[in-house]
C-alpha cells in the first residue's frame, strides 16, 4: 500500500493517493484533448520508418545481418542500479519489439494516469483515422513501448497495469528525475573511449519523452539536473513534452496560501515546524532553466478547470488539496475555517454546491 511505502517521501505519496488521482482526471483529459497526438505519433512513426530503412540499407551495403521484421530491446536482462534509482524489466527480458516500434519514457509517471489516457486517446483516434483509405499505413501498425520512471514502487506497479494498445509496458525505473541515467549516459558508462568513437549513437534514446506535472516536486536547486536528464533521454530528433502549472494556476496559488496559513498556525502556538514542505516548481521556473541551458522550446498556456465533486463527501477534496500543497498538516475543516483559505475555497464552490471548480493555467512545453 502506498501509505506504507516509507522509503517514498510523504509529499510524493500525497500526490499519488486515489483521491488526488481521481480529482485530477479532468487535468489529464485537458492535456490529452489539447493536442493533435495522433499526428504527433504519426510523424514519429514515419521518422522511425525512415531511420530503420537507412539502417537496413547500411547493413546491406556492408554485408551485415539485420533483424528484418523485429528489433531487440537495447538493455540486457539484468536489473541495473542507477544511484538511488533502479530498473526492473517487465515480462521477457529478451523481448523483441516489432519493426518500427516507437519508444517512450514517462518521467514522474505517478500511477500512470496520463500514459493510460494517451493510449486510450490514440486508440479512439485510430478508429476514425484508419477508416479512411488515405490513412497512413504505418499507423496501422503503431506500437509504442513505454518505459516508466517514478519514485514510488507502488505507483509504478499500478501504472504498469493500466496500459492498453497501442501502448505496451517496457521497463519500470524506480527513482527521481534527477537520479535517472539517460540511455546515452548508460552506454557511455559501459563503453571504453575507443569503442564509443566507433558507435553510432544516433538511435540512442527515446522517440518521445514526456512528463505531466512530474517536475512539480523537483527541488528548484535540482531543476537543471532534472532537465538535463530529460533532454538527454531523447534520441536526436526526438520529441520532449512537459506539462506544468504556471504561477497563475490554482495549484501554485493555493499551495502558497496553504503554507502561509500553516506558518501562521505554528507561530501562533509557539511551535517550530519540523521541516519546510517542498515548494511547487512552476512552469516559469522550468522555462527559465531551459533558457539558461540554451534550449529551444515552444510553450503554449492552456486554461481549464479542475472539477472536484463533493456529492459523495469531502474526502476526495481533502486528498486533492493535500496533494496540491504536498502537505497534510491542515485538515479540510481547518482550511475552511481559515479566513484566507476558507474565503478562497468558498469562491471556487459551484452555485449548486456539488463541486469545487479550480481554475488552472498550465504550460505545455515542447522541446
Amino acid at each position: 500500500m502506498l501509505h506504507c511505502e516509507e522509503d517514498t517521501p510523504k509529499f510524493e505519496r500525497l500526490r499519488r493517493t486515489p483521491g488526488y488521482c481521481m480529482a485530477t482526471l479532468t487535468d489529464i483529459q485537458s492535456i490529452t484533448e489539447s493536442h493533435d497526438w495522433w499526428n504527433t505519433f504519426a510523424a514519429l512513426q514515419r521518422e522511425a520508418a525512415r531511420v530503420s530503412a537507412r539502417r537496413d540499407d547500411d547493413d546491406d551495403d556492408s554485408g551485415g545481418a539485420h533483424d528484418g521484421d523485429t528489433r531487440r530491446h537495447d538493455d540486457d536482462d539484468q536489473s541495473i542500479d542507477y544511484d538511488d534509482a533502479s530498473s526492473v524489466r517487465t515480462g521477457d527480458p529478451n523481448k523483441v519489439l516489432p519493426h518500427n516500434a516507437l519508444t517512450a519514457l514517462d518521467m514522474g509517471c505517478g500511477v500512470g494516469t496520463f500514459s493510460a489516457a494517451l493510449a486510450r486517446h490514440l486508440s479512439h483516434a485510430a478508429l476514425e483515422a484508419l477508416s479512411s483509405r488515405l490513412a497512413d499505413p504505418a499507423m496501422r501498425r503503431l506500437y509504442v513501448s513505454v518505459d516508466l520512471l517514478d519514485v514510488s514502487g507502488v505507483a509504478l506497479h499500478a501504472a504498469s497495469l493500466s496500459f492498453t494498445p497501442p501502448f505496451h509496458i517496457g521497463t519500470l525505473h524506480r527513482g527521481s528525475l534527477t537520479s535517472f541515467v539517460p540511455p546515452s549516459d548508460a552506454v557511455a558508462a559501459s563503453s571504453d573511449n575507443e569503442s564509443m568513437f566507433s558507435q553510432d549513437l544516433s538511435h540512442i534514446g527515446y522517440d518521445i519523452v514526456y512528463s505531466v506535472h512530474g517536475f512539480a516536486t523537483v527541488p528548484r536547486g535540482k531543476i537543471h539536473a532534472a532537465l538535463r536528464n530529460f533532454r538527454a533521454s531523447m534520441r536526436p530528433g526526438g520529441l520532449g513534452f512537459i506539462a506544468a502549472a504556471t504561477e497563475q494556476s490554482h495549484d501554485a496559488r493555493f499551495a502558497m496560501m496553504y503554507h502561509d496559513e500553516r506558518r501562521k498556525i505554528f507561530a501562533a502556538v509557539n511551535t517550530r515546524m519540523n521541516e519546510e514542505p517542498p515548494t511547487l516548481t512552476s512552469a516559469e521556473v522550468i522555462c527559465d532553466a531551459l533558457s539558461a541551458q540554451g534550449v529551444s522550446y515552444n510553450v503554449e498556456v492552456k486554461s481549464h478547470v479542475t472539477l472536484v465533486s463533493v456529492l459523495d463527501g469531502s474526502a476526495m477534496l481533502e486528498a486533492y488539496l493535500h496533494g496540491v500543497a504536498m502537505d497534510d498538516t491542515l485538515s479540510l475543516d481547518t482550511m475552511l475555517q481559515s479566513s484566507t483559505l476558507g474565503s478562497y475555497l468558498s469562491s471556487c464552490l459551484t452555485p449548486d454546491g456539488s463541486a469545487y471548480a479550480f481554475p488552472q493555467r498550465v504550460a505545455h512545453v515542447t522541446i
